[in-house]
Protein backbone atom coordinates (compact mmCIF):
# COMPACT_ATOMS: atom_id res chain seq x y z
CA UNK A 1 0.00 0.00 0.00
CA UNK A 2 1.14 3.28 -0.94
CA UNK A 3 -0.07 6.65 0.86
CA UNK A 4 0.42 9.92 -0.83
CA UNK A 5 -0.40 12.93 0.66
CA UNK A 6 -0.44 16.54 -0.71
CA UNK A 7 0.38 19.33 1.79
CA UNK A 8 -0.72 22.77 0.71
CA UNK A 9 2.84 23.55 1.31
CA UNK A 10 4.02 22.00 -1.78
CA UNK A 11 5.65 19.34 -0.07
CA UNK A 12 4.68 15.73 0.09
CA UNK A 13 4.70 13.05 3.08
CA UNK A 14 4.96 9.34 3.06
CA UNK A 15 4.68 7.94 6.24
CA UNK A 16 4.38 4.25 7.54
CA UNK A 17 5.14 2.33 10.41
CA UNK A 18 8.27 1.15 11.30
CA UNK A 19 6.89 -1.78 14.47
CA UNK A 20 4.79 -4.08 12.38
CA UNK A 21 1.89 -6.00 14.50
CA UNK A 22 1.10 -8.92 13.49
CA UNK A 23 -1.24 -8.76 10.12
CA UNK A 24 -3.71 -10.55 7.95
CA UNK A 25 -6.49 -10.00 5.67
CA UNK A 26 -8.68 -9.60 8.90
CA UNK A 27 -10.27 -6.64 8.50
CA UNK A 28 -10.99 -6.65 12.52
CA UNK A 29 -7.28 -7.86 13.14
CA UNK A 30 -5.41 -5.17 11.87
CA UNK A 31 -7.03 -2.02 12.98
CA UNK A 32 -3.70 -1.36 15.37
CA UNK A 33 -1.56 -1.82 12.22
CA UNK A 34 -3.26 1.05 10.28
CA UNK A 35 -2.24 4.18 9.42
CA UNK A 36 -4.49 7.00 11.19
CA UNK A 37 -5.30 9.37 8.78
CA UNK A 38 -8.50 11.23 10.73
CA UNK A 39 -6.98 14.07 11.56
CA UNK A 40 -4.94 14.41 7.85
CA UNK A 41 -6.78 17.98 6.40
CA UNK A 42 -5.64 17.46 2.87
CA UNK A 43 -6.57 15.55 -0.18
CA UNK A 44 -4.89 11.89 0.08
CA UNK A 45 -4.50 9.11 -2.79
CA UNK A 46 -4.67 5.62 -1.56
CA UNK A 47 -2.98 2.81 -3.50
CA UNK A 48 -3.84 -0.73 -3.26
CA UNK A 49 -2.74 -4.10 -5.20
CA UNK A 50 -5.74 -6.55 -3.92
CA UNK A 51 -3.07 -9.70 -4.03
CA UNK A 52 -0.06 -7.73 -2.31
CA UNK A 53 1.62 -10.89 -0.76
CA UNK A 54 3.72 -8.75 1.73
CA UNK A 55 1.10 -6.27 3.55
CA UNK A 56 -2.75 -6.89 3.63
CA UNK A 57 -2.65 -3.19 1.81
CA UNK A 58 -6.33 -3.40 0.00
CA UNK A 59 -7.93 -4.15 3.54
CA UNK A 60 -5.92 -1.43 4.88
CA UNK A 61 -6.99 1.19 2.48
CA UNK A 62 -10.73 -0.05 2.56
CA UNK A 63 -10.33 0.45 6.45
CA UNK A 64 -9.12 3.86 5.93
CA UNK A 65 -11.66 4.82 3.06
CA UNK A 66 -14.69 3.65 5.37
CA UNK A 67 -12.65 5.99 8.16
CA UNK A 68 -12.45 9.17 5.25
CA UNK A 69 -16.23 8.70 4.15
CA UNK A 70 -17.69 11.63 5.64
CA UNK A 71 -14.62 14.03 5.01
CA UNK A 72 -15.00 17.05 2.53
CA UNK A 73 -11.50 16.67 1.11
CA UNK A 74 -11.04 15.08 -2.22
CA UNK A 75 -9.51 11.75 -1.43
CA UNK A 76 -8.79 9.50 -4.78
CA UNK A 77 -8.64 5.05 -3.91
CA UNK A 78 -7.03 3.38 -6.37
CA UNK A 79 -7.54 -0.85 -6.71
CA UNK A 80 -5.60 -3.15 -8.63
CA UNK A 81 -7.55 -6.40 -8.29
CA UNK A 82 -4.64 -8.37 -9.93
CA UNK A 83 -1.32 -6.70 -8.75
CA UNK A 84 0.65 -7.36 -5.97
CA UNK A 85 2.64 -4.91 -3.73
CA UNK A 86 4.87 -3.27 -6.27
CA UNK A 87 3.08 -1.30 -8.50
CA UNK A 88 3.51 2.12 -7.77
CA UNK A 89 6.66 3.19 -9.05
CA UNK A 90 6.41 1.74 -13.01
CA UNK A 91 10.10 2.95 -14.25
CA UNK A 92 11.74 1.29 -10.49
CA UNK A 93 11.18 -2.52 -10.70
CA UNK A 94 10.67 -2.97 -13.92
CA UNK A 95 13.17 -5.98 -14.05
CA UNK A 96 11.60 -7.53 -10.60
CA UNK A 97 9.85 -10.87 -11.09
CA UNK A 98 6.12 -10.61 -9.88
CA UNK A 99 6.66 -12.97 -7.05
CA UNK A 100 9.86 -12.99 -5.65
CA UNK A 101 10.77 -14.63 -2.53
CA UNK A 102 13.74 -12.68 -0.89
CA UNK A 103 15.58 -14.61 2.16
CA UNK A 104 15.81 -11.70 3.92
CA UNK A 105 17.51 -13.35 7.27
CA UNK A 106 16.78 -14.88 10.46
CA UNK A 107 14.65 -17.49 8.67
CA UNK A 108 12.26 -15.12 7.35
CA UNK A 109 11.22 -14.80 3.67
CA UNK A 110 9.27 -12.68 1.52
CA UNK A 111 7.15 -12.68 -1.56
CA UNK A 112 5.48 -9.62 -3.27
CA UNK A 113 2.63 -11.25 -4.47
CA UNK A 114 1.11 -10.18 -8.15
CA UNK A 115 1.31 -11.41 -12.13
CA UNK A 116 4.03 -9.50 -13.65
CA UNK A 117 1.00 -8.05 -16.38
CA UNK A 118 -1.14 -7.37 -13.79
CA UNK A 119 1.28 -5.22 -11.78
CA UNK A 120 2.83 -3.51 -14.98
CA UNK A 121 -1.13 -2.47 -15.75
CA UNK A 122 -1.43 -1.27 -12.46
CA UNK A 123 1.74 0.13 -11.89
CA UNK A 124 1.52 2.69 -15.15
CA UNK A 125 -2.20 3.16 -14.54
CA UNK A 126 -1.45 4.04 -10.91
CA UNK A 127 1.72 6.67 -12.01
CA UNK A 128 -0.64 8.80 -14.37
CA UNK A 129 -3.23 9.13 -12.17
CA UNK A 130 -0.85 10.12 -9.26
CA UNK A 131 0.99 12.96 -11.21
CA UNK A 132 -2.73 14.16 -12.22
CA UNK A 133 -3.66 13.87 -8.83
CA UNK A 134 -0.52 16.26 -7.31
CA UNK A 135 -0.99 18.73 -10.86
CA UNK A 136 -4.90 19.25 -9.60
CA UNK A 137 -3.69 19.56 -6.07
CA UNK A 138 -1.10 21.08 -5.45
CA UNK A 139 0.32 23.79 -8.28
CA UNK A 140 2.92 22.47 -9.81
CA UNK A 141 3.77 21.98 -13.63
CA UNK A 142 5.93 19.37 -14.76
CA UNK A 143 8.17 19.39 -17.85
CA UNK A 144 7.24 16.60 -20.35
CA UNK A 145 10.27 16.66 -22.98
CA UNK A 146 11.09 19.67 -22.45
CA UNK A 147 7.47 21.79 -22.82
CA UNK A 148 5.13 22.72 -20.33
CA UNK A 149 2.35 20.23 -21.53
CA UNK A 150 1.66 19.62 -17.56
CA UNK A 151 -1.61 17.55 -18.27
CA UNK A 152 -1.91 16.49 -21.85
CA UNK A 153 -0.81 13.02 -21.01
CA UNK A 154 -4.05 12.36 -18.94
Amino acid sequence: MYLFVAIQTESFIWRRRSKTPQLSHNKEGNTKARISVEDIKVPIMFIAGGDDQLWPSECFVKIMEEKLKNESNHHRYLYYEKAGHFLAFPYSFVKLPANVHMVVGGGMTMTFGGSKAANAEAARDSWKKCLFFFMRIVPIRLAIRGTNKAASMF
